[in-house]
């Protein structure tokens, strides 16, 4: 019992921050109300397109586009925003084992017409997928650098071969392939390169073209540990389904999980002199692989339970 006629003893003072600096605090406070405003406008994009999503990921695409480039235009932020949208749309298009193949590469290849030519042959063929690529397109194109509109189309079309491919592999129409061929396709299908081009569109840096060659070679190293990353995540899930990945042509989770770790190295090893001179282009890189790999690793429900928790971040 205390003594009545000591005085109380002062409690402690409160942490101003718990869990973290104010100004910290402050930064994710803002970037998750920024992202929440994004939400809305991506909703009736997605409406207006009649998009189909297996699960509601425009608040989770919304956060991505913030947190890996906080330094973007708002209007950036919502190209972005559309764009994981789209991306995750085709990708459970393709995913999708009732929906009828040969509608799903017709929509491949309408997707591919509006990047080569502007719009599907067929105009009137109401495919969602490809109008909606088409107004990405168009904002991509008309409000960046020209270089970096063409590095988009490039990259955006490469995904949209290597969906086909997928599908053909999961259908059985084309032969499995070996190991590397599936890695160098699913660097590409798995987006994180599309991503980032979108968001280095919305930081306005005169001499980005100019340092792309110190850029892209960190850039695919983060999108391959991104890739193995998700094929670790949602294997079982991915293999009932019928869907080829890495450890169904024969990679073990160990080395899996060693090729994340050894491409997040040389990922981190590339940026390393950008990032000392503060260079936002590479920080988006650096924060694009972050996003994915503490997604894939502690968030998604198809990784495999039980599995200890050990694959590094890029930073």
């Amino acid at each position: 019992m205390a003594d009545p006629g000591r005085p109380a003893p002062e409690p402690p003072a409160a942490d101003p921050a718990p869990g973290g600096s104010p100004e910290l605090l402050r930064h994710a406070a803002d970037g998750c109300a920024r992202a929440l405003r994004l939400v809305p406008g991506a909703r009736r994009w997605t409406e207006r397109h009649g998009l189909l999503l297996a699960t509601d990921v425009l608040p989770q695409v919304a956060l991505a586009a913030v947190f890996c480039c906080p330094a973007a235009d708002d209007d950036s932020l919502a190209l972005t925003t559309r764009t994981l949208t789209w991306m995750y749309a085709l990708d459970d298009l393709s995913d999708d084992r009732s929906a009828d193949a040969r509608a799903v590469v017709a929509t491949l290849g309408r997707c591919g017409e509006v990047l080569r030519d502007g719009a599907p042959r067929d105009a009137g063929s109401g495919d969602r997928m490809a109008e909606a690529l088409a107004g990405l397109w168009a904002g991509v194109r008309d409000g960046g650098p020209p270089a970096l509109a063409e590095l988009w189309r490039a990259e955006a079309t490469a995904l949209l071969l290597g969906t086909l491919r997928e599908r053909e592999w999961a259908d059985g129409t084309r032969p499995p392939p070996s190991l590397e061929e599936y890695l160098a396709t699913g660097t590409r299908t798995i987006g994180v390169a599309l991503k980032v081009l979108t968001l280095w569109r919305g930081l306005g840096e005169p001499d980005l073209m100019d340092r792309l060659p110190a850029l892209l070679p960190p850039l695919d190293h983060a999108a391959r540990a991104v890739r193995l990353a998700n094929d670790l995540s949602g294997h079982h899930v991915e293999r009932a389904r019928g869907i080829v990945d890495a450890l169904t042509l024969g990679l073990s989770r160990d080395r899996a999980e060693d090729g994340v770790r050894h491409q997040v190295a040389r990922c981190r090893d590339a940026l390393r002199p950008a990032l000392a001179r503060g260079e936002e282009p590479a920080r988006v890189v650096e924060r694009a692989a972050l996003w994915s790999l503490r997604l894939y690793d502690d968030h998604y429900a198809g990784r495999d339970p039980g599995r200890d928790r050990g694959r590094p971040d890029p930073a």
